[in-house]
């Protein structure tokens, strides 16, 4: 094949391969920010985040099985998704918090007892009984009697006039009590009972309103609650809609420029070990810059490429090339220029989804109509280019 034309095949095949890296980007920052999304709590998020890295992969190799992305850069797009996730989960529950609004709970409480807490201190006060009063009939009434019983049957020297006055000394004070103790005793016994009763009640009230209060406040909080937790999730699912539906505009763009690359590689101009997208752009700038004339021979493209893998004059390696930037910017300019425009698309879909995570955390709400993400606009403007530009080649060597 002719230098020039080898070199515009070359051009399209790299245009290409640049567009599809970019667009699987894109796509890999959205789809991990949408699983984020899915996520309620810091602790389902330690539990789940080798599953979100699982998740973000598979969707990529469904999406398209050839995509040419290091396994690191999964990883990278899971962690740039997650790395404010704690923050910004506290200030979207601030903000449904704030929405719901925090109303006052108050409860008809009845007066509260004094000194009376749930329990009643006080004991059951017992009501006056016979055996009670032993001991008074004994000393102001028995030993008395004995002893005056005594002393009138020494004064009068008549001994059989001892227990009369034993008895009625008893009786004296037998009479006394029912008359005055008893009765003192019964009215004291019934006014204790009595505060006794009233302080049992009282604390049973205590408790009932306790009970209910409890009941209450917790069904407030498990609704309070329950109504934030709806309005986080609906804020997520409405990020989500739009990550989906910009999700599914860039899908298309891919499956087009896919169809029009596999055409094009179809061709078999290029040995299938140098067609990954760091071999192509090399052995492309090699042609670009007249260090070569052809692909093969001791001279050629694929010869050129292996010496200067072997010697580390290039780096073959995605990730590699990432991590050395600025020093591979002399050596392999077209695939340095490739990666810093797709941090700089990929710069531009973060901050539009910062925006995006930012109006919802503090509205809980977004527009239904919200207008796409420019990033993915100006990402499908440029795949359409590049797929316009590669049909046309194609319609010309047909």
């Amino acid at each position: 094949m002719e230098v020039e034309k080898l070199k515009e095949y070359l051009k399209q095949v790299v245009a290409l391969q640049k567009t599809l890296y970019q667009q699987y980007n894109l796509w890999l920052t959205m789809k991990a920010q949408a699983l984020v999304n899915q996520i309620e709590s810091k602790r389902q998020f330690i539990l789940q985040e080798e599953i979100i890295e699982d998740e973000t992969r598979k969707g990529l190799q469904r999406l398209s099985p050839n995509a040419d992305i290091p396994i690191t850069d999964v990883k990278d797009f899971v962690r740039d998704a997650t790395k404010d996730y704690e923050a910004q989960y506290r200030q979207i529950y601030k903000s449904a918090e704030e929405k719901v609004g925090k109303t006052i709970f108050s409860f008809n409480e009845p007066e509260p007892p004094e000194a009376v807490g749930y329990t009643v201190d006080m004991k059951a006060p017992k009501p006056p009984e016979i055996y009670d009063y032993a001991l008074i009939v004994f000393f102001l009434g028995l030993l008395p009697g004995f002893i005056l019983g005594f002393i009138c049957m020494l004064i009068f020297d008549n001994p059989s006039i001892f227990f009369p006055v034993l008895v009625i000394t008893v009786l004296i004070v037998i009479l006394g009590i029912a008359i005055i103790v008893y009765p003192k005793d019964r009215k004291k016994y019934e006014k204790e009972s009595e505060e006794y009763q009233r302080l049992v009640l009282t604390a049973k009230k205590h408790r009932e309103w306790n009970s209910r209060k409890i009941k209450a406040e917790q069904a407030f909080k498990d609704n309070y609650n329950e109504r934030v937790k709806v309005l986080i999730r609906e804020a997520k699912s409405s990020i989500n809609e739009v990550l989906n539906n910009e999700m599914t505009n860039l899908q298309d763009s891919i499956m087009e420029t896919e169809k029009i690359y596999n055409e094009l590689v179809s061709q078999n101009i290029i040995y299938p070990k140098y067609r990954d997208m760091i071999a192509c752009t090399t052995i492309y700038e090699y042609f670009e810059t007249g260090r070569v004339d052809s692909l093969e021979g001791a001279n050629g493209a694929y010869n050129l490429y292996e010496s200067e893998v072997r010697s580390n004059t290039i780096i073959n390696q995605l990730e590699d090339i990432k991590n050395a930037l600025n020093r591979l910017e002399r050596i392999q300019y077209l695939m340095v220029s490739a990666i810093r425009e797709t941090n700089s698309r990929l710069g531009d879909l973060k901050l539009e989804v910062s925006k995006l995570n930012e109006t919802a955390i503090k509205q809980l709400d977004i527009q239904k109509e919200i207008a796409g993400f420019a990033s993915i606009t100006a990402m499908c403007s440029a795949a359409t280019a590049a797929n316009t530009s590669a049909i046309k080649y194609l319609a010309l060597v047909k």
